[in-house]
Parts: structure tokens; C-alpha cells; sequence
């Protein structure tokens, strides 16, 4: 099916993102009872604190990534390689600068930061002990993944994951091998600096191959490149900024006046059916650079390639997720009864139903989304997510002070019905955007390289 609607490299980058996803869920399937064998609970749970600090330290790539995979991809789509060096090399600095303030700050404040866990003394130490390692593997990872994100730009997605996969299962070896030898709670920290260290050396290698030469050079450090990589990267973090405090506020919202007993069930008919629908986001996620190489040639035949890439896409997002969808919305009974065994509730099915409705009606937006995304209009992601958001706010207001009572049903309803108007907003700009006369205002009006002009005559020719 994918060899009728795509190029061969965008359909092998899709195809891989499937396959990291798989591969992903398989490690982790494996790596949970095997941590606990050798760990424990408490000390297991020691090293899930620890990486609550990474996780949170994540937040100090700004978008950067995401700018970087995308800038990139417009660069090398204008065959302008000097261009491809300088966002790389202004992204690297970006990330350096804002990783040292994430270190300083958690060095600095290590100590409240362990005990605001409330863990025991011996498990605090342990957490004191480790937190500075932790804090240098979180600037280290910034650096490293935005590395593996210009592969993505390069238009190399596929080995960018695969370079991901291999990392992962290094970590899993490295890290069982270490607790074998009695390392303890150090020894997840180990392994994922060793993966790290490989993913970063395999992404320069490729780097270096794809390129033609060293990219790491002060002269490549531009100012311009830089506002450019916070005015994307900015509304990119927005976003997901936005969409991570949703969560938590319905969680809240539920407690106080659904009871406690309804957030399991919110919890789980949410995280199974994210889990469906990141399957299908890690295949469209090649999207994004393709259609960025793509606004980088400014052709009416690259206008022509994006409108089929964006209508191919939504065509097999629906021919996939529909059946699948139907399926689970049929048998969740079942296959949630034969998951939870004896703690499975009825409420968990009509929660995860809707969800399911909700993850869908979000797909079918999703190659709109990427589409913009990859056109630079990175503010339409900001307005998207503030938009469910607030609605989503809004209803949960007025079901607890007007109606006087809140359920989990009605949070999904009111999140498919926002969720659904931003589906319909995506896809109406990038039909706009995407016609002949907006396309120069759209992507804007880049110069290209005399290297560029020339392979692009040549390919005319």
C-alpha cells in the first residue's frame, strides 16, 4: 500500500518509524521484569525518580530538535550544504548554552530536588549521589538528539531510527550486564551513557559521509540562524507545552470531584490508545522534512508533490486507522477484560471507546499538522493546542459549576468535538496554502546557492 502512494525513501523513512516503535515497545516489555528481578521496586523506583530529572531536563531543548530536523531539510532541499552547516552548528551551540543553565540549576539545587521526593535516607543519598551524573546525561542527550535529528533533515529518518534501535537495545545489554555485577541502580545510568555515546557516534559518522566534510566550525555560527531556530523551535515547545499540562489538569479536576477512583480509568483508556495512535504518528512523522526539502525548491511541481504527499496521506491514515479503530471500538470489552483480568471495570470500556474516537479524530489531522510544520507555519501548531486546551478547560468548568458534577465520558466528548475543529482548521490552511498563489508567501522566497541552481537545472534537464 505504501509503494502505491510514496517515493521509495519516504516510504522506507515511514516504514522504519513503525518498526522503532515495535521495536521499542518489545525492549520494553523485556527490560521491566528484568530491572525488577535484579532492582527490586524500591530501588527500581529510585531510578524511575532519576529519570523524572532527565525527562524534565528534556525541556531544555526548546524545540531546538524539531527546528534543527526541519531548517536542515529546507537547506539540503535548496542543495545549499553552507546553510545545512550553519543551522547545524547554531542548533549544537543553542543546546550547549541551554544545557550548562539546566546543569548549573540542578546542580545548585540537588539536594531540594532529592528530598522533594520524600524517599528515605539511604534512597535520598543514592539520589544526591547520582542526580549531577544524570544532570551532565541530560546535556549530553541534547546534543546527541540533535545530531540524530539532522540525519532526519538529510532526509535519512530511516537510519536515525535505526540508529535510536540500536541504541536502546545497547542500553538494555550494557545495563543487565552491569547488574549482573551487583553496580545496582548505577548501572541503568551506565548503560545509558554508553548508548548515548554510540547513537552520537554513528549519527557524526553518517553526518560526515552525508555532508562531505566537518560541519562543527565557529565561522558556521550565524545570529540570523539562531532566531530562525527559536521562532520555530518556540511554537513547537509551545505546543507540546500545552498539551502536557492538559493531562494533569484533568487528572486534577477528576480527583477533586469525580473521586480518586475515576483517574485509573482516565489513565488507562488515554495511555493504551496514545499508544495506538503513536504508531501511526511515528510512520507520518517523515512528513515533516520531506515537505521542508520540498518548500526549500519553491516549484510549482514541489507544490504539486506536497498537495498529493498531504492527500496520500490522509487517504492512508483513514484506510488504516479506520478498520483498526472499528475493531477495537467492537471487541474492547474483551481484549480490556482479558488485559486487566479481575481488575477490569465496565467504566473502562466507554472511557477507552472514546478515547479511541478521540486518538483518531486527532490522526486525520495529523499529516495537516506535519504538513505546516514543514512549511515553516509552526504558529498554527501553538493555536491548535491552545485551542483543545482551553476548550477543554472550558467544558470542564462549566460540567463542575454548572452542571454541578464532572464524568469521564463528557472530558472525552469535549476533547473529540476541540480535537475535531482543529483536524478541520489544519486541513482547510494547508489546502489554502498549499494553492498556487499563496505558495511563495507560504514557504517564502529563498536564494539559492549557485551549487543549487545548477543541480536543479540539471534536474529539469
Amino acid at each position: 500500500m505504501l509503494k502505491r502512494f510514496f517515493s521509495s525513501q519516504l516510504r522506507i523513512n515511514m516504514l522504519s518509524g513503525v518498526a522503532m516503535m515495535v521495536v521499542n515497545t518489545l525492549i520494553l516489555a523485556v527490560s521491566y521484569p528484568v530491572y525488577l528481578h535484579f532492582l527490586g521496586y524500591e530501588k527500581y523506583g529510585v531510578w524511575l525518580v532519576l529519570a523524572t530529572v532527565l525527562s524534565f531536563a528534556q525541556l531544555g531543548d526548546l524545540g531546538i530538535r524539531q527546528a534543527v530536523m526541519k531548517l536542515v531539510a529546507e537547506e539540503h532541499g535548496r542543495f545549499n550544504m553552507q546553510g545545512v552547516c550553519e543551522y547545524a552548528m547554531t542548533g549544537v551551540v543553542v543546546l550547549i548554552v541551554s544545557g550548562l543553565c539546566i546543569l548549573a540549576a540542578v546542580l545548585l539545587f540537588k539536594h531540594q530536588i532529592a528530598l522533594a521526593f520524600g524517599l528515605d535516607q539511604h534512597n535520598t543519598d543514592t539520589v544526591i549521589w547520582l542526580l549531577p551524573y544524570m544532570a551532565c546525561l541530560s546535556v549530553y542527550v541534547l546534543l546527541v538528539h540533535s545530531c540524530n535529528a539532522m540525519l532526519s533533515g538529510l532526509g535519512r529518518m530511516d537510519l536515525a531510527n535505526s540508529i535510536r534501535v540500536v541504541g536502546r537495545i545497547i542500553a538494555l545489554l550494557v545495563a543487565v550486564l552491569c547488574l549482573y555485577q551487583g553496580r545496582g541502580v548505577a548501572s541503568l545510568l551506565i548503560g545509558n551513557t554508553v548508548s548515548y555515546l554510540v547513537i552520537h557516534i554513528m549519527s557524526l559518522a553518517f553526518l560526515r559521509r552525508m555532508i562531505g566534510g566537518p560541519w562543527f566550525r565557529l565561522r558556521h555560527l550565524r545570529w540570523k540562524r539562531c532566531q530562525r531556530l527559536f521562532g520555530f523551535g518556540g511554537s513547537v515547545f509551545g505546543a507540546s507545552a500545552i498539551r502536557i499540562l492538559v493531562d494533569p489538569f484533568n487528572k486534577l479536576m477528576l480527583t477533586r470531584y469525580a473521586g480518586v477512583t475515576t483517574v485509573p480509568v482516565y489513565e488507562i483508556a488515554f495511555r493504551a490508545t496514545a499508544q495506538i495512535k503513536g504508531i501511526f504518528v511515528s510512520a507520518l512523522s517523515p512528513l515533516m522534512p520531506e515537505v521542508s526539502q520540498l518548500s526549500g525548491q519553491l516549484t510549482e511541481a514541489a507544490r504539486i508533490r506536497v498537495i498529493r504527499i498531504n492527500r496520500k496521506a490522509r487517504r492512508l491514515t483513514t484506510v488504516c486507522m479506520g478498520p483498526l479503530v472499528a475493531g477495537l471500538l467492537f471487541s474492547a470489552p474483551w481484549l480490556l477484560a482479558l488485559w486487566l483480568q479481575n481488575r477490569y471495570e465496565p467504566a473502562v470500556t466507554s472511557a477507552f471507546r472514546l478515547a479511541l474516537v478521540f486518538q483518531l479524530v486527532g490522526l486525520l489531522g495529523t499529516p495537516a499538522y506535519f504538513t505546516l510544520l514543514g512549511m515553516g507555519k509552526s504558529k498554527y501548531a501553538v493555536l491548535g493546542a491552545l485551542f483543545v486546551a482551553v476548550g477543554n478547560v472550558f467544558a470542564v468548568v462549566i460540567m463542575v459549576f454548572v452542571i454541578g458534577q464532572l464524568w469521564i465520558n463528557t472530558i472525552f466528548l469535549s476533547l473529540i468535538v476541540f480535537k475535531a475543529m482543529t483536524t478541520i482548521f489544519y486541513t482547510f490552511k494547508v489546502r489554502r496554502m498549499t494553492r498556487k498563489v499563496h505558495w511563495e508567501a507560504a514557504v517564502g522566497a529563498p536564494q539559492l546557492t549557485a551549487r543549487g541552481a545548477r543541480l536543479r537545472t540539471a534536474g529539469a534537464t
